[in-house]
């Protein structure tokens, strides 16, 4: 995505302003790499992962979960209780790491850093042809299982032909036929309002963290086309 069509972008006046943003990240994540310091970056699927994919981190430093979300991604981690521990475990290898030496901030090395001209590989986008990344998938106990791919592969898979329609916060997931169903759904609607075990009642079913708060007392499921209502509804808002 060009900087000048991106819909997720810092604030900057004119396309000048945002390519100088452009090479301050670039240059500040290769001085860390320089570092020593370890640098992740944990997306969810939509375009912030494509960006995510810009600057060249190296190998499995971007995890995407399979998730398009309706508020920040970083709320909806903590709102699961996932966000600690990605930040424990981030912790837990800095503090164990080796580091190199540094060098000092007004040395000529460092100050050459950041006058020099961008090299190829450190253009944004450069890794979105072989890099290898992660794919973090969490389960019903709160662990989360890290798939390897290349970047190609899940950029076809979230967005190339045939994409899936991927949760969102809210969305439940049927105890009988593993159904995923939106938030707006009491019953699933691929089992039906047969039964109450399918339905977003039961609060055994796997819900997606960060959604509305429902159901609450009195809120209630039309029989005939599974609409979700709440307590105030005489009758199906569908």
């Amino acid at each position: 995505t060009a900087l000048s069509e991106a819909t997720l972008r810092p604030p900057a006046d004119d396309i000048d302003g945002l390519r100088c943003l452009e090479r301050n990240l670039v240059r500040s994540l290769a001085r860390a790499r320089a570092r020593g310091a370890l640098v992740e970056i944990h997306s969810a699927a939509d375009e912030h992962f494509w960006h995510a994919l810009g600057p060249a981190l190296g190998e499995a430093a971007v995890t995407v979960h399979p998730l398009m979300p309706r508020k920040p991604f970083a709320r909806i981690l903590d709102q699961a209780g996932l966000l600690m521990g990605i930040l424990s475990d981030v912790l837990y290898r800095v503090f164990a790491m080796d580091r190199p030496a540094e060098p000092p901030p007004n040395s000529a090395e460092a100050m050459a850093a950041d006058t020099r001209p961008l090299e190829p590989a450190e253009r944004l986008h450069s890794t979105t042809e072989g890099a290898s990344v992660v794919l973090g998938c969490w389960t019903a106990t709160g662990w989360l299982c890290r798939y390897s791919a290349k970047a190609p592969e899940l950029i076809k898979l979230f967005y190339g032909p045939g994409a899936p329609v991927l949760p969102r916060p809210g969305d439940w997931f049927c105890l009988t036929c593993n159904q995923r169903n939106m938030s707006s759904q009491f019953f699933c609607h691929r089992c039906g309002s047969g039964d109450m075990k399918n339905s977003i009642l039961n609060p055994e079913v796997p819900r997606v963290s960060g959604g509305r708060e429902y159901p609450r007392k009195g809120d209630w499921g039309c029989r005939k086309c599974g609409n979700a209502n709440g307590c105030k509804d005489m009758q199906c808002s569908r």
